[in-house]
């Protein structure tokens, strides 16, 4: 859910984004010059909770002749991955569910104050008109999600009302566990996963694009692996417009892996990008935006003895 055009980016399908899914990872592997190989797998068992705080700070600023438009969004969100269930092929199925919203929001028009949300749903029982469906969504399943250890998404079925076109969007991956190599990897190598996206080439015409997302696992320390990501865009982009709706899709950012627990520990990803001409002429956006995802409690099967 987009609350403004100055980008608090999708609010749901930030939810679906962390760490999850099945099996035990293999015992490292070597390859024939020795270099230590390791098998990068999500593990987990039924019933364990992950609860995760995501942070996220930015700003967009639009500039035309007539005027310059800031935003500025300072927000936190708490969720939860409960495993439901595992399977024998080593896929498991998981509930996600949003347990806290917390933002403050401000917009400048030509350095004028002209709009502030402060909210959080922990304190606030009468959210801003933007925030109703937020507000009622708290506390409850908002899909489930069927995956393998790799992170390949086999099932995903949405529990409160979602529309076609964000479902259609967190499906492809948009905010969702990174996608592992199916073989062992050394430090150093590299693979990917792509995304496609569509763009308003006119009001009326959309075309697609494919976002790859390139990783390259950097070091092994303690058995925490660290794995930086890339994004680029095909075909290459030359309409400017269509540059500046991309922006939001091609972060940079460091993964730190538990190769132990086979979770996601930590996630940091940063948009830092300008362009000109995005509205015509005397135009330019700038957008700068920082996620910093951190795991901060498991929740050894809160699932099975509640149930009991």
């Amino acid at each position: 859910m987009q609350i403004s055009q100055f980008s608090i980016f999708s609010f749901m399908l930030c939810v679906i984004y962390g760490s999850l899914s099945a099996q035990k990872p293999a015992p490292n592997d070597q390859t024939e010059n020795g270099a230590d190989k390791v098998t990068l797998a999500y593990q987990f068992q039924k019933g364990d909770v992950w609860r995760y705080q995501l942070r996220e700070k930015g700003t967009q600023e639009s500039i035309s002749e007539a005027s310059e438009t800031l935003g500025e969004n300072n927000s936190s969100l708490w969720k939860h991955y409960r495993i439901i269930e595992t399977f024998a092929d080593g896929s498991a199925l998981m509930e996600v569910v949003v347990d806290r919203f917390q933002l403050n929001f401000k917009m400048y028009i030509n350095d004028e104050l002209q709009k502030t949300i402060d909210y959080d749903t922990a304190t606030d029982n009468d959210p801003p008109q933007e925030f109703r469906s937020v507000k009622n969504s708290i506390g409850k399943p908002f899909a489930t999600v069927k995956m393998t250890a790799a992170g390949e998404i086999l099932e995903m079925e949405f529990v409160q009302e979602t529309p076609a076109s964000k479902q259609e969007q967190t499906k492809q991956r948009q905010g969702l566990p990174i996608f592992f190599p199916q073989n062992p990897v050394s430090v150093g190598e590299s693979w990917s996963d792509k995304v496609t996206v569509d763009l308003a080439v006119t009001p009326v015409l959309k075309k697609e694009y494919t976002v790859q997302t390139i990783y390259q696992l950097k070091k092994v320390d303690d058995n925490i692996a660290t794995i930086e990501l890339k994004t680029i865009v095909q075909p290459r982009l030359t309409n400017p417009v269509l540059r500046g709706q991309m922006m939001r899709y091609l972060p940079s950012g460091t993964i730190q892996f538990d190769l132990n627990q086979g979770r996601i520990i930590s996630r940091s990803e940063v948009i830092d990008r300008r362009e000109v001409g995005v509205g015509g002429p005397k135009t330019a956006m700038q957008v700068l935006n920082r996620k910093e995802e951190t795991l901060i409690e498991t929740d050894r099967n809160v699932s099975q003895s509640s149930s009991r």
